[in-house]
Formats: C-alpha cells, structure tokens, sequence
C-alpha cells in the first residue's frame, strides 16, 4: 500500500502466534494445560510444543534452526522477500496463549517521511485490510472470523526520522481457507 509514496526501506516485526498456528493438536495443549493449571496438576506431557504455553509466552515458535531462526520466523522472511525484493527485514515469532489468531507489531522505515494520516487513508484503501478505530488498536480476538487485516495503532516511531509503527490483527485460518475458495 505505501510502495507508490514512500518506499519501505526495512522492516522490523515481532509475530505473536496463537496455539491453533500448531494445528488442532495446539489448540487442545494449550487446553488440557490450562485445565490442568487451575485444576493444579501437572500439564500432560503430549504436545507439539517444546514447553507450557498456557499462561506464558514463548520466545519462539518452535526450535532455533538454521540462522538462528524458527521455521515460522524462515518462513515469514523468506514470503516477505517474495513480496518486497530488497527490503531489509528481521522477524521474531513468538508463541502466546491464545487459541486463535496471530498478532504483529511492526516497525517500518519509510525512504521519507508520510503524515500518519496519508498512511491511514493508504491502508483503508489497500484491499484486504481494515483500519481498527479502537486506540489501544484490534486484539487478536477481534480479527477471529475476519477475512481482513485488522490494522491499529498506527503512530510514529520516535526512534525513526521516517519510522512509523503499527499493530496488526488477523485470523490467518480464515484468510488461508478465503484464499483457497
């Protein structure tokens, strides 16, 4: 959406993935533990994560591999390279106790600098995203069932002369299973 204005220059993103980004077996862990949490026993033993996640947050998705990144934080660059050739980026995935959804926040470096206002009207407009009036911005809650990108808070990065920052809020089973129909 802001390629014809202002080119992004880099990209700095920390994903916040739900349990259902594991799959049926994550939604029912992040379940049994949380039962088990309030019931105080011990969680079960069977689950696609490398440690409890109910309750906690995770500093990646799944194990470190190659580059020192988690399958999910390959992934995401690795499509985002596909849909921005040469933009600088780095991207944490994190694992967070809840049962749908994935959240972001974002750090974009601009080439120069665009009025939040400009970049709002540029977002409403972009197809499959929504600006959230709400100021604290979406939660991922309120993406579940939602075929678009719900976007909020969107401010200037203080640290950045061109930097803008941003939350966005989407369910990314129901964007997948759109895309696929």
């Amino acid at each position: 959406a802001l390629r014809g204005c202002s080119a992004v220059q880099r990209v700095i993103a920390t994903v916040c993935e739900s349990a259902s980004s594991a799959g049926r077996a994550g939604v029912d862990a992040l379940q049994a533990e949380t039962v088990a949490l309030f019931a105080q026993q011990d969680a079960p033993e069977e689950s696609p994560f490398t440690h409890g996640v109910a309750f906690d947050c995770l500093a990646a998705t799944g194990p470190i591999g190659v580059g020192d990144q988690s399958a999910s934080e390959a992934a995401t660059l690795r499509d985002f390279a596909r849909l921005a050739p040469g933009v600088r980026a780095a991207v944490s995935a994190l694992r967070v106790p809840t049962f749908a959804g994935l959240g972001a926040q974002v750090a974009l470096e601009l080439e120069t600098l665009l009025p939040i206002d400009a970049i709002e009207k540029l977002l409403e407009e972009a197809p499959g995203t929504r600006m959230f009036g709400a100021p604290a911005g979406p939660s991922m809650r309120d993406a579940a069932g939602e075929s678009d990108v719900l976007v909020g808070r969107l401010r200037p990065d203080p640290t950045r002369v061109n930097g803008v920052l941003l939350w966005l809020a989407l369910d990314p089973v129901r964007i997948a299973a759109q895309a696929a129909v």
